[in-house]
């Protein structure tokens, strides 16, 4: 084989178009619904159409790998997904606290180092309260907040590196699907060793 027809056999690179990769990137955003990510670059597109639409844009091979080559990227390694299990088994509270010169308490999620933790974090819920203390003239508004932080459960994390290692394995009923067993029942058979001839004989 000549090597003008070697070259003719290899496969053409189709990078895709400003306008696909735009596209690409609004899948990410609308959570890798095609029709959702269309409309947002086409607001004008009816749903049927967007979703044709995307549909025959998002199949091409070229941009499969492309979102392919994105997901690899975006992907949690082994490695990583034991380093953080790692990092919320062992997290407390102190890189999002702060404490005044009163000894007051307070959190900080602005500090860069609360910035580098928030991933410990599982659910924040926050209350601002507004009211006057006081009567007449000397009445003075005051101002709270209310803040409860939620890490990750430490417990499941080691629980889980535990697992990964060998040293915790959970029990599983293979027999009863969770139920009691039942009582058990017990036949003892005793040999006749010629009693019944002498319960005759009396």
């Amino acid at each position: 084989m000549s090597k003008q027809n070697e070259s003719s056999d290899t496969p053409i690179e189709i990078k895709p178009t400003l306008d696909e990769l735009a596209l690409i990137d609004a899948y990410f955003e609308e959570n890798m619904n095609g029709t959702r990510a269309y409309m947002k670059g086409h607001p004008n597109s009816s749903y049927e159409a967007a979703r044709s639409s995307a549909s025959a844009i998002l199949t091409k091979p070229n941009i499969r790998a492309e979102i392919k080559r994105r997901l690899d990227e975006k992907a949690m390694s082994a490695e990583e997904a034991i380093y953080r299990l790692g990092e919320i088994g062992r997290a407390d509270l102190f890189p999002f606290v702060r404490f005044d010169d009163d000894g007051f308490v307070y959190f900080n999620f602005a500090d860069p180092d609360a910035k580098r933790h928030l991933f410990l974090i599982k659910k924040i819920k926050s209350k601002r309260e507004r009211r006057l203390e006081g009567k007449g003239d000397d009445a003075e508004a005051w101002e709270g907040e209310w803040v409860e932080v939620e890490l990750h459960d430490a417990h499941a994390a080691i629980r889980d590196i535990l697992k990964l290692h060998g040293k915790f394995t959970d029990r599983v009923d293979l027999t009863t699907g969770g139920e009691k067993l039942p009582a058990a029942v017990v036949n003892v058979y005793l040999p006749d060793n010629g009693r019944s001839r002498q319960e005759d004989g009396h």
